[in-house]
């Protein structure tokens, strides 16, 4: 069985994850992303992602809607570190495949696999969104980081906590 983010959530990430884009070079940098996600999840084919429970799962939890929101929509929420919520996903997602496999009287055998997927799959979409800035853009951010780190600083010395 083929389970991947792409099949599974496909009405997700065609209607809500990608239905602001309008025009040409949106529509080809959607395609890429896609493509970025079906050779993505190629590497985890015969593992317990690849499995029922974890395709029912990512069909029915919020945890697909939760990466986009992270990646792509963060400044709408408050803040978390992203070490943070890779493994509160990750997390989430054990949770809920092991309450799928209860029923069954069965476990996830190598949690770990979770892990190293949401980790890589979050890094991956990352990688993807920040491909899609211009220069202009990127600038802009780099602008930005600088004054945030500048004005931190600034706090904690204030603070007295740097001399």
């Amino acid at each position: 069985m083929r389970v991947n983010i792409i099949n599974t959530k496909q009405g997700i990430i065609d209607n809500q994850w990608f239905s602001h884009i309008t025009t040409h070079t949106e529509k080809k940098m959607m395609q890429r992303t896609k493509d970025n996600i079906r050779r993505f999840n190629r590497g985890y084919d015969n593992t317990e992602i690849d499995t029922c429970a974890f395709d029912k799962m990512m069909s029915t939890s919020q945890i697909t809607d939760f990466i986009y929101t992270k990646i792509f929509q963060s400044y709408l929420f408050q803040s978390e570190a992203i070490i943070d919520f890779k493994s509160r996903v990750s997390r989430l997602a054990i949770e809920s495949v092991n309450q799928y496999y209860k029923t069954y009287n069965r476990k996830i055998i190598d949690e770990t696999v979770f892990y190293d997927y949401f980790h890589d799959l979050i890094d991956s979409q990352i990688s993807c969104r920040n491909n899609m800035m211009s220069i202009r853009e990127c600038a802009l951010i780099s602008i930005i980081n600088e004054k945030i780190e500048k004005s931190k600083s600034e706090v904690m010395e204030l603070n007295g906590l740097i001399s």
